[in-house]
């Protein structure tokens, strides 16, 4: 997967600066920059595949709060992280759901790595959360944790590395919420976490020890997709 970031800072040094510091960061993941001085430039270019925008506060003539909410405007969905030099605007940032705002100090470079780490976690699943309902009570288990599903007789049972957890509820409710965390229905019965595959072995998958099968009309599908989750890993 590709991370399409747009920098805008009207500060030419400063803009080279943020955008090698960027490529440092990200230097094992697929992505792809573009650089902005002006506003203008930044609102006619193409924001449909942008992921992240580091965006400053103060762009001389033009105002980054300003800017943000024409792009929230335009239904943009994509993580603003303002960076600034002034300390008393960070209200504002609510009003536009920014991912982060960061100050330009010393401390600068360390906030950028640690903002774009969490929204690569973030992207991956491994901060999110799934809620579910047992017989034992209500339990939100990290997405990333979970290695497979299965249906048995009229529950799901969702394996992690520590448990199995037993839910009334359909297996269609769960591979719809799931999907954009490389989970994959690979069977009528079972949906693996494709970051959790060990090993193949014919028509099946193995999950360290624990043999999945793969349905052969769904097999394709299975391993293109198997390669893009694993990719994204490496």
């Amino acid at each position: 997967m590709n991370i399409y970031i747009k920098i805008c800072e009207d500060n030419e040094i400063q803009l080279k600066y943020i955008k090698e510091k960027v490529k440092i960061i990200l230097n094992d993941i697929n992505y792809n920059i573009e650089c902005f001085t002006s506003a203008g430039d930044l609102l006619n270019s193409n924001l449909d595949k942008m992921n992240i925008l580091i965006l400053d506060l103060d762009l001389g003539n033009d105002w980054g709060i300003e800017v943000a909410k024409e792009i929230r405007m335009r239904k943009i969905k994509c993580e603003i992280i303002f960076l600034t030099a002034l300390d008393n605007y960070s209200r504002e940032g609510y009003k536009v759901k920014a991912f982060r705002y960061i100050l330009k100090d010393d401390n600068m470079y360390m906030e950028l790595e640690e903002s774009l780490k969490e929204y690569i976690r973030e992207l991956h699943g491994e901060n999110k959360k799934i809620k579910i309902d047992t017989k034992q009570g209500e339990y939100y288990l990290y997405i990333n944790d979970i290695l497979y599903l299965e249906v048995f007789s009229k529950e799901v049972n969702i394996y992690t590395n520590d448990n199995v957890y037993k839910v009334m509820s359909p297996i269609n409710v769960f591979e719809k919420k799931l999907k954009p965390y490389y989970f994959f229905r690979c069977h009528k019965s079972y949906i693996i976490n494709l970051k959790k595959v060990t090993r193949i072995e014919k028509s099946n998958v193995f999950i360290g020890n624990i043999l999945v099968p793969v349905s052969k009309y769904k097999f394709k599908e299975f391993k293109n997709l198997l390669a893009k989750a694993l990719g994204d890993i490496l």
